[in-house]
C-alpha cells in the first residue's frame, strides 16, 4: 500500500501571482449539502481576498452571501502591460486596504467553519462567473452553480455546460469521462432536482461525445452556444419535415381514395 499524499487546491489568477489561496481536501472535507468548489484560505498574511458587490466593489458582502472575489496586497500586478483600458476596469484603488485591487470576474462566497473543525477561519468557495449570472423567468441564478452540482452529483461526467438558449430557456450539455457508460438525461434531471430549485432546471439536455474546450482547456462556452443553436435549428427544420410529409400523405391517401 503506497503513502497516502495529501491533495491541495490551489487558486489565483496571473495578474495575482498565481496562488493566493489554498485548500487542504485530505484534512478539510466539504460538509454535506456544501456546493460550489472550495478554493480556501489566503495562503500569505499579506494577501487580502474579499467577496464584494459585482456593481460596487467598495461594498463587502457578509459571510454566506455570492458575490465577485476581489484580490488585494502584495501579490497584486501594477496592470496590464500598454493596455490601459483593460487595467482600469479590471484593477482599482483598494478602498479595503492600501494599493491594488483586482476584479477576478469569479463569483465566490465565505462559508463559516464549523466548531471544532481547526480551520483558519472561513473557507472561500468559487462558485462561477459573474458574467454567468443570468435572470431566467425573474429569477436571478448561477449556471456555474448548476454545472458544479451535476458534476458533482454524477461523478461519471467530464464536462457540464448550461446556457440561455435565444428564446430564453435552460439547455444544459454534458459529456461523460472516457470509458463510462453514457448517463440517460433522466437521471441528469433527477439529480439536478434533488438538489436545485425549480428554477435552475434546464428543460433540455444534450449529451455529446465531447464539449468545445477553449486553449486554456476549459469549456468554450460560446462554442456551445452555437452548438445549441444547431442543434435546435436541426431539430426544427426535422419538426417541419415531418409535418410536411404527414400532410403530403394525407394528400396522396385521399388521392388514392378518390
Amino acid at each position: 500500500m503506497g503513502k497516502e499524499l495529501p491533495l491541495f487546491n490551489l487558486y489565483g489568477p496571473t495578474e495575482a501571482c498565481i496562488e493566493v489561496t489554498y485548500y487542504n481536501a485530505t484534512q478539510d472535507a466539504m460538509e454535506e449539502g456544501e456546493s460550489g468548489f472550495p478554493v480556501g484560505y489566503p495562503g500569505d498574511d499579506g494577501v487580502h481576498m474579499y467577496v464584494v458587490d459585482p456593481s460596487d466593489p467598495s461594498k463587502l458582502l457578509p459571510h454566506g452571501e455570492m458575490g465577485e472575489i476581489c484580490i488585494g496586497g502584495i501579490q497584486v500586478a501594477h496592470g496590464y502591460l500598454e493596455r490601459p483600458d483593460l487595467t482600469a476596469k479590471a484593477f482599482l484603488p483598494n478602498p479595503h486596504h492600501p494599493g491594488l485591487l483586482y476584479r477576478t470576474g469569479d463569483l465566490g462566497n465565505y462559508v463559516e467553519a464549523k466548531a471544532g473543525s481547526g480551520a483558519p477561519g472561513p473557507r472561500l468557495h468559487y462558485r462561477g462567473r459573474v458574467d454567468r449570472q443570468v435572470k431566467v423567468g425573474g429569477v436571478r441564478l448561477e449556471l456555474g452553480e448548476v454545472e458544479a452540482v451535476a458534476l458533482k452529483q454524477l461523478p461519471q461526467l467530464l464536462n457540464v455546460a448550461v446556457e440561455v438558449d435565444p428564446q430564453g430557456s435552460l439547455v444544459g450539455v454534458y459529456c461523460c469521462r472516457p470509458g463510462e457508460k453514457p448517463v440517460e438525461v433522466s437521471a441528469v434531471k433527477a439529480a439536478l432536482a434533488a438538489h436545485l430549485p425549480a428554477a435552475y432546471l434546464p428543460g433540455e439536455w444534450l449529451l455529446r461525445d465531447a464539449l468545445p474546450l477553449g486553449s486554456a482547456g476549459k469549456v468554450d462556452h460560446k462554442q456551445v452556444l452555437k452548438l445549441i443553436a444547431d442543434h435546435q435549428t436541426a431539430s426544427m427544420w426535422g419538426s417541419i419535415y415531418d409535418e410536411v410529409g404527414y400532410t403530403f400523405a394525407q394528400v396522396v391517401c385521399s388521392f388514392v381514395l378518390i
